[in-house]
């Protein structure tokens, strides 16, 4: 049991690293979070399959689902984690808009309680 365990938490460690890492590479190849985010997020539902072949968007999708298919161990595993990466706005400038105070531990931001 304690061997599965561990290799569950190997899978999943991959699994978040691979989608960070997407996420950067998009933002950095699109020169935008938000740009990154819906580039993701047309990958995640197929759109690149009727972009033009050869054009370098779908150049770059190819590459970057062959990547994930290498990370994750096959190409399901590649477009589970793509939309799971983009699913329900987490990416930039795909959230609804929020009002109140926020708590973003990426801007160093914990909050009263763990501050």
């Amino acid at each position: 049991f304690a061997a599965e365990g561990a290799s569950h938490r190997v899978a999943a460690l991959r699994a978040f690293h691979a989608a960070r890492l997407v996420e950067t590479i998009a933002a950095k190849l699109l020169r935008s979070q938000v740009e990154g985010g819906a580039f993701l997020t047309a990958l995640a539902a197929g759109a690149d399959a009727s972009w033009p072949a050869g054009s370098s968007a779908r150049r770059a999708a190819r590459r970057i689902r062959l990547q994930l298919a290498h990370l994750l161990g096959s190409e399901a595993n590649a477009a589970a984690l793509l939309r799971a990466t983009t699913q329900h706005g987490r990416l930039a400038g795909a959230a609804p808009p929020v009002d109140g105070p926020v708590v973003s531990a990426e801007h160093g931001d914990l909050g009263e309680y763990w501050g």
